[in-house]
């Protein structure tokens, strides 16, 4: 409808419309949570560009279906990272393809000393595993 309203003076198309979802925090509120978390001091260091990885990672995440339960977000983050690295370790380039075998082998020692630790002691939480498995 080339004479309509909507087409053309300042009304974006239904598709270009952001849409937020309930939950979603702007990063102006998670900076505002860090800080309150860690002080006033918190510094925040945003990247300026995002990797190969980073990228493969992001079309993980939106192709997964179903939704993360509370408190899985950093699981659910990191098996995105490691779909992207199972990509990546099939790369032709091979300094790409071997760091991206050697972030899939140190996460499956990581996996297995965690999984060792959770049978010793089964009532971890899961940040006490989220934090076993980030090396902290």
């Amino acid at each position: 409808m080339k004479g309509s309203s909507f087409y053309g003076h300042g009304n974006a198309s239904p598709a270009k419309q952001e849409s937020k979802k309930e939950g979603d925090v702007s990063v102006e509120d998670q900076i505002a949570q860090a800080e309150a978390q860690f002080g006033g001091g918190a510094e925040i260091k945003m990247s300026e560009h995002k990797t190969q990885r980073d990228k493969l990672a992001d079309k993980a995440a939106t192709s997964r279906s179903g939704i993360v339960k509370e408190g899985m977000e950093q699981s659910a983050r990191s098996q995105d990272y490691k779909d992207a690295d199972e990509f990546l370790s099939k790369s032709e380039n091979k300094n790409t393809a071997s760091d991206a075998k050697q972030r899939l082998a140190d996460r499956t020692k990581k996996t297995a000393s965690t999984k060792e630790a959770l049978k010793n002691n089964p009532d971890m939480t899961q940040a006490d595993i989220d934090k076993m498995m980030s090396g902290g």
